[in-house]
C-alpha cells in the first residue's frame, strides 16, 4: 500500500499503482465469475512452483511433496509437457 500511495498522483489508487504480481491476481479474480475447481487450483499451484524453481522439476517435486514421476504424470494430465 505504501508503494501505491507513493506512486499515485491522484486521490484514487488504481491497479496501475500496484505491483505486477498483485495486478495479475486481481485480473484473474475479475475474469472468473465462478469458483476454481480443485484441478484448476492444483494446475496453477504447480505452474507457480515450477516458475519459482526455474522449471527445475526435481526441486518442484520435492517442494510439492511428491516424487518426480508423480509430478510428470500431473504435468501430462494438465497438458503442461
Amino acid at each position: 500500500m505504501e508503494r501505491a500511495v507513493a506512486l499515485c498522483t491522484t486521490d484514487i489508487i488504481t491497479l496501475m499503482h500496484l505491483p505486477e504480481d498483485i495486478r495479475r491476481i486481481a485480473s484473474k479474480i475479475r475474469h472468473k465469475s465462478r469458483f476454481m475447481t480443485l484441478d484448476e487450483n492444483e494446475r496453477e499451484y504447480i505452474e507457480w512452483i515450477l516458475k519459482e524453481m526455474d522449471d527445475n522439476k526435481t526441486r518442484a517435486a520435492e517442494i510439492l511433496g511428491i516424487d518426480r514421476v508423480s509430478l510428470w504424470r500431473k504435468l501430462k494430465r494438465y497438458h503442461m509437457v
